[in-house]
């Protein structure tokens, strides 16, 4: 009786082990995450120089200063009540120019096509002091 005492309380633990196994592997990840969901990062700050703006469109290019060996572009478009800052100050849309350098806070998913797209834009710094 001993032996199948052992047994069953083997069989039980593996079964448990099991169990919690799966559960924790589906209850891991929600709708729209995991593997193939989009790549999220924490926030960020890019220096970069304005490339061209359309409206409220913008392409940039990466500055060395960033650390990067490759100096990559990006584009975003800028929602409405995005701050515009220089020097603490509120500023235009129309105040950001192609060849000004930006201080782009972003966060979120960044669409990984060429140039790649900030999807989401939460604040942008204009570097130079020219205003």
């Amino acid at each position: 009786m001993k032996g199948w005492k052992k047994l069953l309380l083997c069989l039980m633990a593996a079964v448990l082990l099991w169990g919690s196994f799966l559960l924790g592997r589906f209850t891991a990840s929600g709708p729209g995450q995991g593997e193939s969901g989009p790549i999220t990062f924490p926030a960020e700050i890019l220096h970069a120089e304005i490339l061209e703006r359309d409206g409220a469109y913008f392409h940039i290019k990466e500055l060395s200063c960033n650390g990067a060996d490759s100096q990559e572009e990006f584009t975003f478009s800028v929602q409405d009540g995005t701050p515009l800052m220089w020097r603490g100050r509120a500023v235009n849309l129309g105040d950001l120019q192609p060849g000004d350098r930006i201080a782009v806070t972003f966060t979120g998913a960044v669409q990984d096509i060429c140039p790649a797209v900030l999807t989401e834009v939460l604040h942008i710094d204009l570097l130079e002091n020219k205003k």
